[in-house]
């Protein structure tokens, strides 16, 4: 059902074991549940949840927090229930082109030596900045416009 080999330990998508239909069923139902829980939403009608034009690689954006892990720039999202990052280099929710620009901007950081600061909570190697006011990295962030491509 999935190629992914971060599923399991990632916590960017947590239902890739499962059937997109089935997906999409429990989504509503978690939404139903959580608008029932206001008064003034609960009688409102939902409408049936809009599919995705396809079950895999539909997302267009990402952010990735950063890190230096053995020298490395890595960013991904985090470990289910924690700060720690896993190092996304492949996802099959996004789109391939979003996944492939932040790999080149991982590499630019590193090439270049950008220093970076990460975001309260995660864990990173420190590393000497040569001008201390010098601001950092903290996160990648990439969006595809899917009606252009851009």
């Amino acid at each position: 059902m999935h190629d992914c080999p971060h599923f399991g330990e990632c916590g960017g998508c947590s239902w890739l074991d499962r059937p997109y239909e089935d997906q999409r069923s429990e989504k509503q139902r978690i939404l139903a549940a959580e608008l029932a829980k206001y008064p003034e939403l609960a009688a409102a009608p939902l409408a049936p949840m809009v599919p995705a034009p396809q079950a895999h690689f539909y997302r267009g954006r990402l952010l990735y927090p950063l890190a230096r892990r053995d020298g490395h720039v890595i960013g991904g999202f985090f470990r289910r229930g924690t700060h720690d990052l896993v190092d996304v280099r492949s996802c099959e929710i996004q789109d391939p082109a979003i996944t492939k620009i932040a790999d080149r901007m991982r590499s630019a950081i590193a090439r270049l030596r950008i220093p970076i600061d990460p975001l309260p909570g995660v864990v990173s190697q420190p590393q000497r900045k040569e001008n201390p006011n010098e601001a950092g990295a903290r996160a990648l962030a990439v969006r595809l416009a899917h009606g252009t491509g851009r």
